[in-house]
C-alpha cells in the first residue's frame, strides 16, 4: 500500500518551487504535447478566486520563461483592479479551496 504523505511530497515541493518562481508550469502532465504556464491572481479577502493560464503545444520551456514576466505582470493588474495583492503570503490553505 502506498503511504499518501510519501505520494503527495513531491506536489509539496513543487508548489514551494512555483511560489518562489511566481508562476507554476505543467509539462505534458495531463495532455502529451502540452505545456502550461499559470500565476494566481488573490483578491482582497487574499483568497486565491482565479488564475491566468496559458497552454499550447508550442509552449517550450524557453518560451514559458520567456513570456512569464507578463503573464505575471497580467495576473497581477487583475489582483490590483478586484482589491487584491500579487504576493500570496496571507493567503491560508482554507483559501485555495
Amino acid at each position: 500500500m502506498n503511504n499518501p504523505v510519501l505520494v503527495k511530497l513531491p506536489r509539496i515541493q513543487e508548489l514551494v518551487q512555483f511560489l518562489a518562481q511566481g508562476y507554476s508550469v505543467d509539462l505534458e502532465d495531463n495532455e502529451i504535447g502540452v505545456n502550461n504556464i499559470a500565476r494566481w491572481i488573490v483578491d482582497g479577502l487574499d483568497k486565491m478566486p482565479a488564475a491566468i493560464s496559458g497552454h499550447s503545444s508550442r509552449l517550450t520551456e524557453d518560451v514559458m520563461e520567456r513570456i512569464a514576466p507578463g503573464v505575471m505582470s497580467a495576473a497581477d493588474r487583475i489582483a490590483a483592479a478586484i482589491g487584491g495583492d500579487e504576493s500570496p503570503a496571507n493567503v491560508t490553505a482554507t483559501s485555495l479551496r
